[in-house]
């Protein structure tokens, strides 16, 4: 019975998912064509009137909206993202004994042993930080739907205080060897001078921008970090978006295929097993 609802799930999972990428396929195909007919692309970052709820590919470097300030080290960040991962040396649930890792997250605060014996995990010292805040690209505000596109650039090398010792590319408190509490650090961000220029494609709305509905179906919000001057360059960098879509669906796919195997990797035995006795008489 448990082997025929699994077998029920898969069917299901599996229309599913050809529906979605059979979906995805036919909207991606018109896509490309419709975005290079309809976009307006500025030469300058600056709000039009006239552009109002067109589909638009702006460019230009990113102003952060606010200087990040960590007090605890003393730094200054001109940027929009920061992210600042602390991880604690905590107990974990093994098999029979309780084992040890470092987490960013305390997983369990009590765990108990195989043999009853009971570890507690201690709250930790300092918090983790996951900042994405608005930028300004000339006149356009962009907003952290789009920023959170933007992948850190550069780590922090994060200054020795009181307690904290470098190791490796973390800060932390360990001195010979980690204790449950101890914490380590690491900081990285998006480094605007790094960064350079960067495009987005989408519909101007005021002074932002929100997704563009095309007549296919599918949605243009993209941000490329790198600067697209015209539609030649447009037309190319869409084509790689097509071809990082279609490596995603073939994932998929393979996927489905292992997880069909695991499930029914007895049946598969036993039809091999069949074949091959057939073929030996």
């Amino acid at each position: 019975m448990a082997r025929k609802i699994k077998i029920v799930i898969y069917i299901i999972v599996v229309i599913f998912s050809v529906f979605l990428i059979a979906k995805a396929i036919k909207q991606e195909s018109g896509a490309n064509p419709e975005i290079l007919d309809k976009v307006v692309i500025l030469d300058e970052a600056k709000v039009l009137p006239e552009n109002e709820g067109k589909l638009v590919l702006v460019s230009g470097k990113l102003k952060a909206s606010e200087v990040f300030k960590d007090n605890t080290f003393g730094i200054e960040l001109d940027t929009f993202r920061v992210n600042k991962i602390v991880e604690m040396y905590q107990y974990k649930a093994g098999n029979d004994e309780v084992g040890y890792e470092w987490n960013d997250k305390v997983e369990k605060k009590s765990i108990t042993s195989g043999s009853g014996g009971i570890y507690r995990n201690p709250e930790k010292s300092m918090s983790s930080i996951n900042k994405c805040d608005k930028a300004y690209l000339g006149e356009f505000t962009v907003s952290e739907k789009l920023t959170q596109r933007i992948n850190d650039n550069e780590k922090v090398e994060l200054p020795e205080i009181e307690g904290f010792k470098r190791k490796g590319e973390y800060l932390t408190n360990s001195k010979w060897g980690p204790s449950v509490g101890d914490i380590r650090i690491k900081m990285s961000y998006v480094n605007l001078e790094k960064l350079g220029d960067i495009s987005i494609l989408a519909k101007q709305v005021g002074d932002g921008f929100e997704e563009y509905k095309l007549d296919t179906g599918a949605y243009a919000f993209n941000v490329y970090q790198t600067k697209i001057s015209n539609k030649e360059e447009l037309a190319k960098a869409l084509e790689q978006d097509s071809k990082n879509m279609a490596g995603g669906m073939i994932f998929i796919i393979i996927v489905l295929i292992i997880i069909g195997i695991i499930l029914f990797r007895t049946n598969i035995k036993n039809l091999i097993d069949k074949i091959k006795n057939k073929t030996s008489k």
